[in-house]
C-alpha cells in the first residue's frame, strides 16, 4: 500500500509540474489505474551461494508499483 501512495503523490507532482507550465491549475482526478507490480528482490552473495530452497530469505527486496493517473485542468 505504501508504493501504492507514494506512486500516487509521485503522479501527483508531475502532473502540478505539467500544469503550472501551461499556466493552469490541476483540477479532480478523473482515471486512475494501476499497471502491473514489480518485485525485485536481491539476495547477498553468502545467500545465494548457500541456500537455493524456496523459504524466504533474509536480504533485500524492492517493491514498486506503475499508476497510470489523469486529471482535469482548470
Amino acid at each position: 500500500d505504501d508504493a501504492r501512495r507514494l506512486a500516487l503523490a509521485e503522479a501527483e507532482r508531475v502532473a502540478r509540474v505539467y500544469a503550472d507550465a501551461a499556466g493552469r491549475s490541476l483540477g479532480p482526478l478523473v482515471s486512475l489505474a494501476e499497471g502491473g507490480g514489480r518485485i525485485a528482490g536481491r539476495r547477498s552473495a553468502h545467500l545465494q551461494a548457500t541456500s537455493m530452497d524456496a523459504g524466504m530469505e533474509p536480504g533485500t527486496q524492492t517493491v514498486g508499483v506503475d499508476v497510470t493517473a489523469e486529471w482535469h485542468l482548470q
